[in-house]
């Protein structure tokens, strides 16, 4: 089946704001491809390429990426397979799992922070109900003061 966010492409990439997000060129078989993903640099590249060659040991054989020039708005991922993988299938694969790893750091740190800061006294709230008192403070010494001037009237 063929996946309308991948374009095959039969000879070069296509360049420019035209250009589809993601475009393969591969094998016929399917177990070898290179797909050029538009917009992305090695941030993605090296997790992606991490993540290829760490969680798949039985169907990637080998998998790379390269940012073709430093000006250049995209990465190519190689892919080889082995066992008859189908290259686009993996890649899909991979990027949901690192999907899931991000989606689980993320949920892990969004937790410690929020301990972290309910566990933290805040300064500024202190400094409030001091600037309360002082002024409670001051209100009560210039009552006094009124007070005493009547007395002595």
């Amino acid at each position: 089946p063929a996946n309308p966010d991948i374009i095959q492409v039969p000879w070069e990439f296509i360049e420019g704001e035209e250009a589809p997000k993601v475009q393969k060129f591969g094998s016929d078989d399917g177990e070898m491809a290179t797909f050029r993903i538009k917009t992305e640099d090695h941030t993605l590249g090296n997790a992606l390429r991490w993540m290829l060659s760490s969680a798949n040991r039985k169907t990637v054989e080998m998998a790379a990426y390269t940012i073709p020039h430093p000006h250049s708005d995209a990465m190519n991922v190689r892919i080889q397979t082995r066992n008859h993988a189908n290259a686009t299938e993996v890649l899909i694969d991979s990027c949901k799992q690192l999907q899931q790893l991000c989606d689980s750091i993320d949920s892990v740190y969004s937790k410690a922070l929020q301990k972290y800061e309910s566990t933290t006294s805040k300064p500024t709230k202190k400094k409030k109900t001091k600037q309360k008192k002082s002024k409670s403070v001051r209100e009560q010494k210039q009552k006094d003061a009124e007070d005493m001037e009547e007395d002595s009237d």
